[in-house]
């Protein structure tokens, strides 16, 4: 029943939060077989258990439910939130991983999404920056690296003062 699933997966939100894993990715794998049928509902499950498996550094575990979200992307049932926030995580494990190159490709592909919606003016975007300065660092690549860094903070410090009090510390 869809209300069972949902109850599961407040529990495992809350689990979550309160930084039990495990039990969190129990109880969303739970809400994921009960709504087998409603696409829209698993993306939620798989995202809520790959990001579990980062939290605990098991990136390759994640990287798996990452990727079965994506397919639900693929076939229209992930808003553009949802794919964003899919593309950050995949991409922060596969950096984890030593593969900064393909995250990069990623990263990319989230921040130009997150252009799109929201332009360069959010959180997520400054955070995106951020994370692909990373990742060309990791590379040995510092000017591009320099370059996304000096980008986000001039993009930050540009921002009006009433909007800075609305954006996360980054």
């Amino acid at each position: 029943h869809p209300l069972l699933a949902k109850s599961y997966g407040n529990l495992a939100h809350i689990f979550y939060e309160l930084k039990d894993y495990y039990s969190s990715i129990e109880l969303n794998k739970q809400a994921l077989l009960i709504c087998e049928d409603d696409w829209s509902e698993q993306g939620r499950y798989l995202i809520g258990i790959a990001e579990c498996y980062k939290a605990i550094g098991h990136y390759a575990n994640s990287i798996e439910y990452y990727i079965q979200a994506i397919k639900l992307r693929n076939k229209s049932f992930l808003t553009d939130d949802d794919y964003i926030e899919v593309l950050n995580g995949l991409s922060s494990c596969l950096r984890k991983l030593g593969d900064s190159q393909s995250a990069i490709t990623l990263y990319i592909s989230a921040l130009d999404l997150t252009k799109n919606n929201y332009g360069n003016i959010s959180d997520n975007y400054l955070s995106i920056l951020n994370n692909l300065a990373l990742c060309y660092s990791d590379l040995g690549d510092y000017e591009s690296s320099l370059d996304l860094l000096l980008t986000s903070l001039d993009t930050y410090n540009n921002i009006p003062t009433s909007n800075n009090k609305k954006l996360s510390t980054i």
